[in-house]
């Protein structure tokens, strides 16, 4: 809350890939940058560990301290926060660069997770990203990134995006495209800062699927935040309101509460799991925190994720999500 404060309200991106190569044959080249607990840690006295993080380097980066004597980013990545670790999350406790909380992705499609050139057309395994998403809410035919009513309409589906900047074959410096960024401003959270999750918790959430390590540095989607993930071919206009829950995509696992805290997928999946039994805790965007029961209604559950699905949109056929009542969960 206050980051965003000191941002105009605008929060933190899920994760941040400050540089892209791109080379004269057309080859892609991207930096994994940082989660948003990097930028998070002045807020959580921290400082010294901010100052010393290299942001134009990987979080990885380095095996060995520098030159210099500095410390690596690898090095820095690896660091004990207790406040990133709930007690009861035996997986990470006093473990190096342990993460139990993770940061609402909202909707996505778990078999499109996003990057690209300018144009966002090629897609890579980084995350995902409202700009690319395969999401035709207005029913056309055209998709992201040629379709601006669906990356519109995805954008609000989500409070955290990644960021990110790119920088030529020719040249190290860094242009950062802050139209390509786009995680929530407070301001921008229609359907009620008091029932829009903000974090929540998951297992062993630093070890995502091909760390080499466990960090809380690690920008991955799986690493650092969650989402609902959805079935691209099954959105439609009117697909908002009937439910986003009956479109769940099965195959990248099971997102509701609790359901992958089964001992052999900690960390591996991007959904709320917790050691407490029968709930998960909660962050809202209001700043307050309660806990949700795994047996929450999932159509409840869904709207609980978007900060904006209840807007009504110049769309023939949308129907937007129904309001959620304080009695709903």
């Amino acid at each position: 809350m206050n980051l965003a404060t000191s941002r105009n309200g605008r929060l933190a991106a899920q994760g941040y890939y400050p540089k892209v190569a791109i080379d004269s044959s057309g080859n892609i080249t991207v930096l994994n940058g940082r989660s948003w607990v990097v930028e998070l840690l002045p807020h959580l006295g921290r400082q010294d560990l901010f100052d010393s993080w290299n942001l134009n380097s990987a979080w990885d980066n380095g095996v060995v301290p520098g030159p210099d004597g500095s410390s690596t980013n690898r090095e820095i990545a690896a660091t004990y926060l207790q406040v990133l670790i709930c007690p009861h999350d035996e997986t990470v406790f006093q473990q190096p660069g342990g993460l139990s909380y993770v940061v609402n992705c909202g909707i996505g499609d778990r078999n499109f997770t996003a990057f690209s050139r300018g144009d966002f057309s090629d897609r890579s395994d980084l995350g995902h990203a409202f700009q690319i998403e395969p999401f035709d809410w207005d029913g056309d035919g055209i998709l992201p990134p040629n379709d601006p009513d669906d990356i519109a309409i995805t954008r609000e589906m989500g409070v955290f995006w990644p960021e990110f900047g790119f920088f030529s074959a020719s040249s190290d410096d860094t242009t950062e495209t802050g139209d390509i960024s786009g995680s929530a401003n407070f301001q921008d959270i229609h359907d009620g800062a008091s029932n829009t999750i903000l974090l929540t918790e998951n297992v062993n959430a630093g070890m995502a699927p091909g760390s080499t390590f466990n960090s809380w540095a690690n920008p991955q989607l799986s690493n650092c935040g969650f989402l609902w993930p959805v079935k691209p071919a099954a959105v439609n206009p009117a697909i908002a309101g009937t439910g986003l829950q009956t479109i769940v995509d099965e195959s990248a696992g099971d997102p509701r509460i609790n359901a992958m805290n089964d001992g052999q997928h900690d960390g591996q999946a991007p959904f709320p799991n917790s050691m407490h039994s029968g709930i998960v805790v909660v962050s809202w965007c209001s700043g307050s925190v309660t806990t949700l029961s795994e047996d929450i209604d999932p159509s409840v559950y869904v709207r609980l994720l978007t900060p904006g699905g209840i807007r009504p949109r110049d769309i023939p056929g949308f129907m937007p999500e129904a309001p959620v009542s304080e009695t709903d969960f």
